[in-house]
C-alpha cells in the first residue's frame, strides 16, 4: 500500500491541534451578552454541573469586569462547591464597588458562618437586614446561630465575645431586653471593648432610652478615638524606627 503524501498528515496534525486548542479556550463565543453568560451557567447549576458553571461565570468576570451580577453568581457556585475563601475573596470584590448589592452581604455572611467564623457572619447578616430588613435568609441564618451561642456561653461563661454576638443575635431578632442584659455581661468582661457599648446604645435607642444610649454612645466614642490615637503612635513609632540610623 502506498504511503498518504505527507502533506496530508502535516494537515490532519494541524487540525487535531486546533480542535484541542478549541477545547481548551473559551467555553462560549466572544459576543455573549452578559445576561447570555448569566442564563448558559445558570443552565448549568439546574444540572448541578457546577465545575461548567465555574468556567463560564470566570469566563463572563474576565470579559465583564464590571458586572457586580456575574461575581455574585461566581461567588455562590464557589460556596456550592464548599470553596469558602474563593467565596469570601469574590463577595468582597462585589462589595468594593456597591457595598449594598442586593443579598451579597447575606452571601458573605454564609461563607464566613461556613467558617465558623460567627462574629464576621452574624456582622454581615446584619449589614443585609440594615438594607433589607424583610430578608428572610437573614433571620434564618441569625436564628441558626442562637442555640450555637447559646452552648458557647454556658459552656465558656467569661467569654466576652460568646455574649457580645448571642446578644447581637437577640437584637436582630427583636429580643432586645435579652440583649441588653447579655451585651451588659459583655461590657463587665471587657469595658473597653467599643463594639459592645456601641451596640448598647444602638439598643437602647431602639427601646427608647436615650440618656443610656447617648451613655453607651459616648463612652464609644472616647474608646474609639482611644484606639486612633493608639494606632497613630504606633505607625509614628515605627517610622521613627524606620527612619533611625543603622550602627
Amino acid at each position: 500500500m502506498l504511503n498518504p503524501p505527507k502533506h496530508h498528515s502535516i494537515l490532519s496534525v494541524l487540525l487535531l491541534v486546533f480542535l484541542l486548542s478549541m477545547g481548551s479556550g473559551r467555553l462560549l463565543s466572544q459576543d455573549q451578552s452578559p445576561e447570555e453568560y448569566l442564563r448558559i451557567a445558570g443552565e448549568a447549576e439546574k444540572r448541578e454541573n457546577f465545575a461548567r458553571a465555574e468556567k463560564i461565570y470566570l469566563e463572563a468576570a474576565s470579559k465583564y469586569p464590571n458586572q457586580p451580577e456575574i461575581f455574585k453568581r461566581l461567588g455562590v457556585i464557589y460556596q456550592t462547591e464548599l470553596k469558602f475563601q474563593e467565596s469570601i475573596d469574590t463577595f468582597q470584590k462585589v462589595l468594593a464597588g456597591a457595598p449594598q448589592y442586593p443579598e451579597v452581604n447575606f452571601y458573605l455572611g454564609l461563607s464566613y458562618f461556613g467558617l465558623n467564623q460567627f462574629e464576621k457572619s452574624i456582622s454581615y447578616f446584619d449589614t443585609e437586614l440594615e438594607a433589607n430588613p424583610k430578608y428572610r435568609r437573614a433571620h434564618f441564618y441569625v436564628s441558626d446561630a442562637v442555640p450555637l451561642l447559646e452552648i458557647v456561653v454556658a459552656a465558656e461563661p467569661n467569654y466576652m465575645k460568646g455574649y457580645y454576638l448571642l446578644g447581637k443575635c437577640y437584637a436582630a431578632k427583636g429580643k432586645l431586653q435579652d440583649a441588653v442584659k447579655l451585651l451588659q455581661r459583655a461590657a463587665e468582661l471587657d469595658q473597653n471593648d467599643k463594639g459592645v457599648h456601641y451596640q448598647l446604645g444602638q439598643i437602647y435607642r431602639r427601646l427608647n432610652q436615650p440618656d443610656k444610649s447617648r451613655t453607651e454612645m459616648e463612652t464609644f466614642e472616647r474608646l474609639y478615638a482611644q484606639e486612633r490615637e493608639l494606632k497613630a503612635k504606633r505607625i509614628e513609632g515605627s517610622y521613627k524606627d524606620r527612619e533611625a540610623p543603622k550602627n
